[in-house]
C-alpha cells in the first residue's frame, strides 16, 4: 500500500512537472508572438509618423514640407498628390533622422492641379503612418522665380501672383467656359487695364504667357493685341507676332510684311484655326534673343541689344494702353506675366500643366 501511495505521490508530480513545462512553452511562444506584434505595430503604425508641416501648390510645382516623428531613420517617402479625381505617386529616397525636417518639390505635369498631399513615410522596408494635409493655393513658390501677375480671369481680373497687381475691366467683358475654368470673351470693347507696381523691372527681361482662343473665322484675319506695355503680343494676319516699335531703339527688322526700320518682331508662320485653344507666349532678354511660343514650338529672332520695356507703363489685356487700340476679339484666359525671360523648358512645364 506505502509503495502504491508514493507511486502515486511521483506521477502526480511529473503531471504536475510536465504541465508547468507545457504551460512555458505556450507562454514563451505567445509572448514572442505578442512581442512581434507589438514590434510591427510600434515600427510600422505607431512610432513612425511623418508631420506634414507645410503643403502647398503653385502653377509649375508643389512643395510638401515634413518632419520625421518616428524614432528611426526615415529612408524614404511616398507621397500622393490628388486633385479629387486622380492621383499621382512619387517615391523620394531619404534619410531623415528623428525630429529633422525636410522640404519635397514635385513638379506638375501635364493639366493635374492637385488639392491634396498624402505621405506615407518608409523605414528600411516598413511603411509607417500616413499623414493628409490639404494643398494652399500659394504662388510665392513662383514669386521668386520672376512672376509677375497671372491672371485667371475666372469672372475677374484679380491677381494670383499674390503680388497684388489686380486688373481693372474697361468697357464691357464677358466671362465663358476658357481653357482652364473660365476666361475672358472679349468683343473688341473691353479689355483689362493693369497698373504694374513701381517695384516691378522690365528693363532687362520679360515674358508674356496667355491661351487665346479666336472663335470667328473673321477674326484671323485682323491684327489685334493680346498682351502689351511696350511688347506686343499679339495676332497678325493669319499668324502671331510677338515685336515693338519704340522709337528709339537701334532696332532689327526681322517682320518683312513691314517697313518700319524700328520694329522687331517675330511671326509663326503655322496659321490660326478659329475656335481652337492656343498657348502663346512672347520671351526677350537684353543682348540675347527673342522667342515667340506656338503652343509646343519656338521662333527665335536674331539677337538683339537693347533693353525690352519700360518701368512705367501700364499693362493692357486685349488692348494698346494707354489708350485701349487693337482691341482684341475673341477669349483670353490664363495670362502670366514674368519680368524675366523663360527658357523653352520653362516654357513647356507651363504649357503642358495646363494644355
Amino acid at each position: 500500500m506505502k509503495k502504491r501511495g508514493l507511486s502515486e505521490v511521483i506521477t502526480t508530480l511529473i503531471f504536475i512537472l510536465l504541465a508547468i513545462i507545457a504551460i512555458g512553452i505556450v507562454w514563451y511562444v505567445f509572448n514572442n508572438i505578442v512581442n512581434q506584434n507589438e514590434s510591427q505595430i510600434s515600427l510600422g503604425k505607431v512610432t513612425n509618423t511623418a508631420q506634414i508641416n507645410d503643403a502647398k501648390v503653385g502653377i509649375l510645382e508643389s512643395q510638401i514640407k515634413i518632419t520625421n516623428n518616428g524614432r528611426d531613420k526615415m529612408t524614404g517617402v511616398k507621397i500622393f498628390l490628388s486633385d479629387g479625381t486622380n492621383t499621382n505617386e512619387t517615391n523620394y529616397p531619404l534619410n531623415l533622422g528623428q525630429y529633422e525636417s525636410t522640404t519635397i518639390t514635385i513638379p506638375l505635369t501635364s493639366g493635374f492641379q492637385p488639392t491634396s498631399a498624402t505621405v506615407t513615410p518608409v523605414y528600411g522596408n516598413i511603411e509607417g503612418q500616413t499623414a493628409i494635409k490639404d494643398l494652399t493655393q500659394d504662388y510665392s513658390i513662383e514669386k521668386n522665380n520672376g512672376l509677375v501677375a497671372y491672371y485667371k480671369l475666372n469672372g475677374d481680373a484679380k491677381d494670383s501672383s499674390g503680388n497684388g497687381n489686380d486688373g481693372k475691366i474697361m468697357g464691357s467683358v464677358n466671362f465663358v467656359q476658357g481653357k482652364v475654368g473660365n476666361a475672358a470673351a472679349l468683343n473688341g470693347i473691353g479689355w483689362v487695364n493693369i497698373a504694374i507696381s513701381s517695384q516691378t523691372n522690365f528693363n532687362e527681361e520679360l515674358t508674356y504667357i496667355a491661351w487665346v482662343n479666336l472663335n470667328s473665322p473673321a477674326l484671323i484675319q485682323t491684327y489685334s493685341s493680346i498682351i502689351d506695355n511696350g511688347w506686343w503680343l499679339a495676332t497678325y494676319p493669319k499668324s502671331w507676332i510677338f515685336y515693338t516699335n519704340f522709337n528709339n531703339l537701334n532696332a532689327i527688322e526681322i517682320d518683312t510684311q513691314n517697313s518700319a526700320g524700328q520694329r522687331v518682331s517675330v511671326i509663326s508662320n503655322s496659321g490660326i484655326q478659329a475656335n481652337t485653344w492656343y498657348f502663346v507666349a512672347g520671351s526677350i532678354k537684353k543682348n540675347n534673343k527673342q522667342a515667340l511660343y506656338v503652343n509646343n514650338n519656338q521662333y527665335n529672332s536674331s539677337v538683339l541689344s537693347y533693353s525690352p520695356g519700360s518701368t512705367n507703363r501700364n499693362i493692357g489685356i486685349g488692348a494698346i494702353v494707354p489708350a485701349g487700340d487693337n482691341k482684341f476679339n475673341g477669349i483670353i484666359d490664363e495670362v502670366m506675366i514674368f519680368n524675366r525671360s523663360l527658357s523653352y523648358s520653362e516654357i513647356q512645364q507651363i504649357y503642358n500643366s495646363q494644355k
